[in-house]
């Protein structure tokens, strides 16, 4: 089963808040109940997989983006 991933069920449901429209950090921490840190750390993980893709928004340089690759 080489190149399998074994994501966690916060990890996953993660992923499906992105694929929702959900962009910030702090968007995904409030309607997942989830710590910031813990969002934080599982965002980074997504992006080191090559799952998620991280950009800053032009607009408003406080916020940036995330969006699910593939």
């Amino acid at each position: 089963m080489e190149g399998v991933l074994k994501l966690d069920f916060t990890e996953l449901m993660t992923l499906r808040r992105i694929d929702d429209g959900a962009h910030s950090p702090t968007e995904l921490s409030r309607e997942m109940q989830v710590p910031a840190p813990t969002i934080s750390w599982i965002l980074n993980w997504l992006v080191e997989l090559g799952l998620v893709e991280h950009s800053v928004d032009s607009s408003n340089l406080q916020r940036f983006s995330k969006r699910i690759l593939g």
